[in-house]
């Protein structure tokens, strides 16, 4: 292992230390012991509906809230509350980094997921708001897991026409709804790159007569000169400049 690579990981080490030790030392605050009472007293369905109609839209995360804080003792379990949706979050970064096949091993996988969380736990503007408070907790590490766990599902998709494939499909709308239901930001987040994607894959259906009209032009029909010993490789009998062209090689 190279100096300079101990160095990064030592430092990510000291990130993540000093961010686990501060857990301990988090108290819960005014809001977790409002909805803890209420859903002790109302129940945890009634009153994630009743917030639902009457405060915010995110009924996901308000349901997990609700759960949470009313099913536990929040002064002597809240550090182990706490910890529940950033180890989430460190499995959702994990499996999409799995999925998009980035890393040789397991053990470069988590070295990367190690210093992407010290990176997003560094870059917080208030850290007291997100990871060290349960109901910010539950609005934003749990949603962003979500989508990140979505978008690897997305990636491991194993195709049109199988039973498992609509399986797969009706889990990962489920899932979508769902993280969805956690912040607004999300949600406007998974539109943008559901729409992207189905751009993307509609995009060379439309497109696929495109460089058939453009071959059949003049232009393309036109011979070209090749520079002596520089003829590029992998090109077709057809259109034997596409390669040249790719590479800037075409004499005029």
């Amino acid at each position: 292992m190279r100096p300079e690579l101990r160095w990064c990981l030592a430092a990510v080490g000291g990130v993540l230390a000093i961010a686990l030790a501060l857990v301990w030392f988090a108290q819960p605050l005014a809001d977790d012991f409002a909805r803890g009472y209420k859903g002790r007293v109302q129940g945890v369905v009634p009153s994630t509906v009743l917030e639902y109609y009457t405060w915010t839209g995110r009924w996901a995360a308000t349901g997990l809230n609700y759960f949470l804080t009313s099913s536990f003792d929040l002064v002597h379990a809240y550090p182990v509350l706490l910890l529940v949706t950033p180890g989430l979050l460190t499995g959702a970064v994990y499996v999409l980094l799995q999925a998009g096949q980035i890393g040789d091993g397991a053990g470069p996988r988590l070295a990367l997921t190690a210093c992407l969380l010290a990176l997003y736990w560094a870059g917080m503007p208030h850290p007291g708001e997100t990871v060290y408070w349960l109901t910010g907790s539950s609005d934003s590490l749990a949603g962003l897991a979500l989508c990140l766990i979505l978008m690897a599902g997305l990636l491991r998709h194993p195709g049109r026409g199988r039973v498992r494939s609509l399986a797969t499909t009706g889990g990962l709308c489920v899932l979508a709804v769902v993280a969805a239901g956690f912040h607004e930001l999300f949600a406007l987040v998974l539109c943008v790159l559901l729409a992207g994607g189905a751009l993307a894959l509609l995009s060379p259906r439309r497109a696929r007569g495109v460089p058939d009209r453009l071959c059949g032009s003049r232009q393309c029909r036109a011979p070209c000169r090749l520079p002596a010993g520089r003829g590029p490789r992998g090109h077709t009998a057809a259109h034997p400049q596409a390669g040249a062209l790719a590479r800037g090689r075409v004499d005029p």
